[in-house]
């Protein structure tokens, strides 16, 4: 785990730290990473960044990031984007 002012090395699951973590101010992103949603400088559909540094938003923890970001007041000079799922270069007029 890792903070501002240091690094926390734990033998418990992130299964775990998320259930012991308020809902509120936690969100799961990726497999490997749990981020406080106060902290988010910007996103997009594949990352959430941090003090420059992009944490992984991945596909199976994507649905949860969607709704803790649509609903949470998030930093007001954040710059928000819709996060949706990527087009892949389809047509949209087929």
């Amino acid at each position: 785990m890792v903070t501002t002012s240091k690094v926390i090395i734990s033998k418990q699951s992130i299964a775990s730290l998320v259930e012991m973590l308020p809902k509120d101010a936690f969100v799961r992103t990726h497999r490997s990473y749990i981020i406080a949603i106060n902290k988010i400088d910007s996103y997009d559909t594949e990352t959430i960044q941090i003090d420059k540094v992009e944490i992984p938003i991945g596909r199976l923890y994507r649905h949860d990031v969607i709704k803790v970001i649509d609903i949470h007041p998030l930093k007001k000079s954040l710059p928000t984007q819709s996060i949706t799922q990527k087009n892949n270069g389809a047509d949209d007029n087929s």
